[in-house]
């Protein structure tokens, strides 16, 4: 799933808006106002670029091998996770 896939469906759990606009910059600049160093800003841009590096990925089966049971919804996944996005 892509990141700007992911974002409007994390809205309706989270109960405010998400958006995901593709740009470092913004990223980093949100953070360090929500009270994250830069450093530790940037340090999360260089995960997520890690991960878009690797690309979009067939589903490979590994889910319910490691964990005994079929991949959830994402939405569902997200209105069970919310919780703690609320007191963020």
């Amino acid at each position: 799933m892509r990141y700007g896939t992911a974002a409007p469906g994390l809205a309706p759990a989270a109960g405010y808006p998400v958006r995901y606009s593709g740009e470092p910059e913004d990223f980093v600049r949100a953070q360090v106002a929500e009270g994250l160093s830069e450093e530790e800003a940037r340090g999360a841009v260089a995960s997520f670029e890690a991960l878009r590096a690797m690309g979009d990925a067939e589903p490979s089966g590994d889910v319910p091998r490691v964990t005994g049971r079929e991949p959830r919804d994402f939405r569902d996944y997200a209105a069970d996770a919310a919780p703690a996005w609320r007191d963020y």
